[in-house]
């Protein structure tokens, strides 16, 4: 970045600041942090993704913009959960069937 931050430096819970703006639903953050560069799939200490985060919370917007930019919809958390089970156990129908859309297993 033009400041010499870091974009890639993690928190005390191992976020990026990536995944922590997905956390926090805050699409303008996301954006912005793609269009930098960051890494899409990069992960935390759970090994969990910026979608699966997005998915966990049933954040449809967020995981619209992740997909948008590339994600990759398989990738597993440390237990072998993957962001299309997130979605399913929350039933959240909007989701499932963007991944469904986008390759997801």
């Amino acid at each position: 970045m033009e400041n010499g931050v870091d974009l890639t430096l993690t928190n005390i819970h191992g976020l990026t600041p990536l995944t922590y703006a997905c956390r926090k639903r805050d699409e303008a953050k996301v954006k912005f942090l793609l269009d930098k560069g960051v890494s899409i799939n990069e992960r935390n200490k759970n090994r969990d993704t910026p979608l699966i985060v997005a998915c966990i919370h049933s954040y449809d917007d967020i995981v619209r913009v992740l997909i948008d930019h590339g994600a990759d919809t398989n990738m597993e958390d440390c237990y072998g959960d993957t962001p299309l089970m997130f979605s399913c156990r929350k039933r959240n129908n909007v989701i499932v069937k963007m991944l469904v859309d986008h390759k997801a297993d």
